[in-house]
C-alpha cells in the first residue's frame, strides 16, 4: 500500500498539469477527495482539495476545501493510484473513471456524491463537463 506521502506526491503530481479535468465549468468549480485505505472501518488517509483558478490552471490543496464544495470524490488509495497511473488526459481519465465506477474491483473502488443542487452546478457549467465526458446520469 502506497503511503501518505507516495499518494501526496502522486495527487499533487498528476491533478494540477490537468486543467481539461474542469473543462467546461466556471472558475472558483471546487471538488474535495478522499482517498483511503480499502477496509471497512477506516478513516480518509489523504483529503486534498482542486479548485479552477482560470482555463489552464488548477490549484491543488491539501486538506478539506475551505468552503462547500461542487464535488465530494471518495476514492480507494488503489483507485486514485491506477486512475493517475493510467491516465494521459482528462478522456482517459474519465474513461477510466466510468470503468473502475461501473466495474469495482477489490480494493478499486470510487464514488462521488454531488454537494449542491443540481440546477446550480448545471449553471455552473457542470451539464457540459458531464456531456463532454459522458456522465449521463448527470444529464
Amino acid at each position: 500500500m502506497p503511503s501518505v506521502e507516495e499518494l501526496l506526491e502522486k495527487a499533487k503530481d498528476f491533478y494540477p498539469k490537468h486543467p481539461d479535468l474542469m473543462k467546461h465549468l466556471e472558475i472558483g468549480a471546487l471538488w474535495e477527495y478522499h482517498v483511503r485505505p480499502f477496509t471497512l472501518d477506516s478513516n480518509d488517509k489523504l483529503v486534498f482539495h482542486l479548485t479552477k483558478l482560470s482555463e489552464k490552471e488548477i490549484r491543488f490543496e491539501q486538506g478539506p476545501a475551505p468552503e462547500k464544495p461542487d464535488l465530494i470524490l471518495y476514492f480507494t488509495e488503489n483507485a486514485m493510484v491506477k486512475l493517475v497511473d493510467e491516465s494521459k488526459d482528462a478522456d482517459t481519465y474519465y474513461e477510466n473513471y466510468r470503468e473502475i465506477l461501473k466495474n469495482p474491483d477489490v480494493g478499486v473502488e470510487l464514488d462521488y456524491k454531488i454537494n449542491k443542487p443540481r440546477l446550480k452546478l448545471f449553471r455552473m457549467g457542470y451539464k457540459e463537463w458531464a456531456d463532454a465526458y459522458k456522465f449521463q446520469a448527470w444529464t
